[in-house]
């Protein structure tokens, strides 16, 4: 099993109706600034162009007026936060957070007079990423047994603190943009992403570099990796943080944020797609397991022991648990939310990035994950993928379990 703890998805050429009414959509990007401009869709490898009714440019008609927006979101990251605080979710607290960076970036986007509001959260945002690489460069520096990464993931972690200090200079934000998502007219919610993008890419290799100790360290205090309330609050973040970064209930009413998130009804041929995908995936599981476990043995065992850890104490309703917090929350976030912005190979990447803690088979074999799971986005819905995600980390739990697996 190579999937992890949930750390964001491309939009299928439509095959049913789409959620939304009928209505003429609000420009309130510079003039051409359409999605088709700034999507990856047409330039990777499989993608088709999203049909969205509203351009991420666009307003949508039906979304309620901003006002009332914003006060349902504040309501939503006071309540969670506060949760995230209570029952110690450090990782609820930060998505919650982004989601509501990208909530004022779509406020200012729509309305100029909420920029100061979107600069307030953005610019904690980049102090914050400042602080954690600055404080992994120092954490990585002062190991007393220090991996042959340490010199170049420490130098990286302090130049992606000095960069991330950096991208409030408008040029570079505006140049961040339109490298990472090819866009012709930066915004708010593009300069905002491609920061979080580029900070989560420049994370591998101390992250790779750091989990051992990490790791390590939980083993001899016998803390789990996984417990109910981190799948539950990962869940429940990463729900919030797809919304917030397609602007839910600032840009978007309900309806087109469905249709937005790719979540629409399956057909029956559907069903059938998702049992191949979900056999598909199973197989390149258990076959790179036993590639790694017969050619890469010290890594196997790596691999295994997070593994291990992921699924000590899990009953049964901890493996269904574990495979709706990742099926649900990295589904929505990556496939349904990224995807359509960044494309189906990128996102790919992003996502197994976020999966540091494995061996760098254990994250190609996700990225393949990824690539797979962002096809059955394409071709189908972000509801198949999501389907095929929960059902297959079930098995794959199961599959971890079994002693005659290994």
């Amino acid at each position: 099993m190579h999937e992890a703890n949930p750390g964001g998805g491309g939009e299928d050429t439509p095959s049913v109706a789409p959620l939304a009414p009928q209505a003429v959509p609000v420009p309130i990007g510079p003039p051409g600034d359409t999605f088709a401009e700034s999507v990856h869709a047409d330039a990777t490898w499989g993608d088709e162009a999203p049909e969205f009714e509203f351009a991420d440019s666009q307003v949508d008609p039906d979304a309620p007026p901003i006002q009332l927006g914003l006060g349902i979101w504040l309501g939503i990251i006071v309540i969670l936060g506060l949760a995230g605080l209570v029952f110690q979710q450090v990782e609820l607290g930060l998505l919650v957070s982004l989601a509501g960076a990208f909530v004022a970036a779509h406020a200012a986007d729509r309305d100029p007079s909420y920029r100061p509001l979107h600069l307030l959260l953005s610019g904690a945002m980049i102090a914050g990423s400042a602080l954690m690489f600055g404080a992994l460069a120092f954490w990585l520096a002062t190991q007393a047994n220090p991996g042959p990464l340490r010199p170049l993931a420490t130098g990286i972690s302090g130049g992606a603190a000095i960069l991330s200090l950096l991208t409030v200079w408008r040029p570079l934000a505006d140049g961040m943009a339109s490298a990472v998502f090819r866009t012709l007219h930066p915004d708010h919610v593009t300069r905002l992403g491609g920061r979080v993008v580029l900070m989560v890419l420049l994370f591998i290799i101390p992250g790779v570099a750091a989990f051992p100790t990490l790791i390590d360290q939980m083993a001899e205090r016998a803390e789990p990796l996984l417990d109910t309330g981190q799948l539950v609050s990962s869940l429940i973040g990463l729900v919030v943080l797809a919304l917030g970064g397609i602007g839910f209930l600032v840009r978007r009413g309900p309806r087109s944020s469905l249709e937005r998130l790719g979540l629409r009804v399956p057909r029956a041929s559907h069903y059938l797609v998702a049992l191949l995908g979900i056999v598909a995936l199973f197989l390149l599981n258990v076959s790179v397991d036993w590639i790694e476990r017969t050619f890469f043995p010290g890594l196997w065992k790596s691999d295994d022991r997070i593994n291990q850890m992921m699924v000590n104490g899990i009953g049964t309703a901890g493996m269904v648990l574990l495979g709706l917090s990742a099926g649900i929350g990295e589904e929505l976030s990556m496939r349904g939310a990224l995807q359509p912005r960044l494309g189906l190979i990128f996102t790919a990447v992003v996502f197994a990035s976020l999966h540091v803690h494995y061996s760098w088979i254990g994250m190609s074999t996700i990225l393949l994950l990824g690539v797979t799971l962002g096809v059955i986005r394409d071709r189908t819905s972000t509801t198949v993928a999501i389907l095929v995600h929960s059902v297959y980390d079930i098995l794959a739990v199961v599959n971890a379990r079994n002693p005659g697996g290994h």
